[in-house]
């Protein structure tokens, strides 16, 4: 699965730090239910101004790059703690375009077509993650984009910080079969499929999951089979 890391630090507009202070990720209360409209995409997030005085996290997408029309992709959400006493994250994914989705039991909800937390996230290893799933609009180049939180869970927003990162996702109008993302059905389609049984989740090329159905199963393999033998 690719990895996309941070590549820049959020900036902090008045308005929408008050309201984290208020209801979001690190003020007053905390972690408790996260807010959204502070993943980049609307050109502000939190930073000094809210969250201050800790040690700004690595984020990054772990996720497919290419996906073809109207599939549902799964991704990953990851937060790095660079401090052993930020013990907790939240975060905030929206997208330039298609649906985003929520994925049973990782503590998220959707809240005006964005990604955010329910609860705080406990570090494992240091790392706090979300999948989620996104289903591709029609062809073309579209954008992921993530704010993660690192915080010490102490009721305030001292000793927290954050960062933001973004993914380009190209979405293809390849032909239904086509697995390993060549624009061609073959046999090595069917191969692709059955590699990725398993573990049940599509890797790079989404086309893996035939069906589009967000997981990989023998129903794929029948797809694949038929498309290639012209059923």
């Amino acid at each position: 699965m690719t990895k996309f890391r941070s590549g820049r630090r959020p900036v902090c507009g008045l308005v929408v730090c008050t309201a984290i202070v208020l209801l979001g990720v690190g003020g007053a209360r905390g972690l408790e239910t996260g807010i959204t409209g502070n993943s980049g995409k609307q050109g502000a997030t939190c930073d000094d101004d809210c969250h201050h005085g800790g040690v700004t996290p690595l984020v990054r997408f772990e996720g497919p790059t290419q996906v073809m029309a109207d599939a549902i992709a799964t991704f990953r959400f990851v937060v790095t703690s660079q401090s052993a006493k930020q013990t907790v994250a939240g975060f905030n994914v929206a997208a330039s375009d298609g649906v985003l989705g929520v994925v049973a039991g990782q503590d998220e909800q959707l809240e005006f077509d964005e990604l955010t937390h329910q609860a705080p996230n406990p570090n494992l290893n240091g790392e706090a993650s979300w999948e989620f799933t996104w289903q591709a609009p029609s062809p073309g180049v579209y954008t992921l984009y993530g704010a993660g939180l690192s915080a010490n869970n102490n009721g305030t927003d001292g000793g927290d910080d954050s960062n933001l990162t973004t993914v380009n996702i190209t979405v293809t109008a390849g032909p239904v079969g086509d697995a390993n993302c060549d624009a061609r059905v073959t046999a090595a389609d069917v191969t692709a499929v059955a590699a990725r049984l398993s573990s049940g989740v599509p890797g790079d090329c989404v086309g893996v999951d035939a069906n589009g159905d967000g997981s990989v199963t023998t129903d794929d393999v029948a797809v694949v089979v038929a498309a290639l033998f012209g059923a």
